[in-house]
């Protein structure tokens, strides 16, 4: 049996990082955006 909580830990660290991954790029490419007007 695998233990389920260093699973869901793993899976929480890497669900985090890629929102905050995809939350900068967001507000990068928004950024760029407005400099551009």
């Amino acid at each position: 049996m695998v233990d389920p909580m260093p699973t869901l830990l793993m899976f929480k660290w890497v669900w985090s990082f890629y929102v905050v991954k995809w939350s900068l790029l967001v507000t990068y490419k928004v950024h760029l955006a407005s400099k551009r007007f």
